[in-house]
């Protein structure tokens, strides 16, 4: 009897302690995103992207940013401005343990999912996080910041070098608040 009393009370516990771990990641996740809490809402995004050498475009988009899974994530909802078309939307979570924000991309026009994670640092007016991959053009390093300049304006810029480059602009977006 107090074999069984003390797998029961072993099993409790430990019930009880992952439980409470559980409620600690969520906090933290919580927290985590409580840094981008300035980004909820509506925006107007001009969007410039590199498409490849001296080839580019500006595109504008209205994007509404919330607040998901009990606020531990953030997803954000893109509509072309010019032809009023639905072109994705973009969920965010966060691996308190990994450091590694998880970005999960619903492309309307090609009607899939993309996704990466990638290790953030915060700073104090946003955040950067580097990454490394392939594409057609070979091995490439990339990184990403985000700069809040008021309560009412962000800028990001995406970076991107291959071996024996400099670092060039691939993406970078100026967003107002709506």
């Amino acid at each position: 009897m107090r074999v069984i009393l003390a797998i029961l009370i072993v099993s409790l516990s430990g019930a009880a302690f992952a439980q409470d771990e559980a409620i600690d990641r969520h906090q933290a996740s919580r927290a985590f995103f409580d840094h981008f809490a300035f980004q909820e809402g509506q925006w107007q995004l001009e969007n410039f992207i590199m498409r490849g050498p001296n080839d580019s475009t500006t595109l504008e988009f209205t994007v509404t940013v919330e607040r998901v899974f009990d606020g531990t994530g953030r997803q954000s909802h893109w509509v072309q401005n010019d032809t009023g078309e639905w072109i994705g939307d973009i969920i965010n979570t966060y691996d308190v343990e990994t450091n590694l924000l998880s970005v999960r991309f619903f492309d309307a026009r090609a009607n899939r999912w993309v996704e990466s994670a990638q290790e953030i640092t915060l700073t104090e007016t946003g955040f950067e996080l580097q990454f490394s991959g392939e594409d057609q053009h070979g091995p490439f390093d990339s990184r990403t910041r985000m700069e809040r300049i008021s309560d009412d304006h962000y800028r990001q810029t995406i970076e991107r070098r291959y071996p024996g480059t400099d670092w060039f602009v691939t993406d970078r977006v100026d967003a107002t608040r709506d």
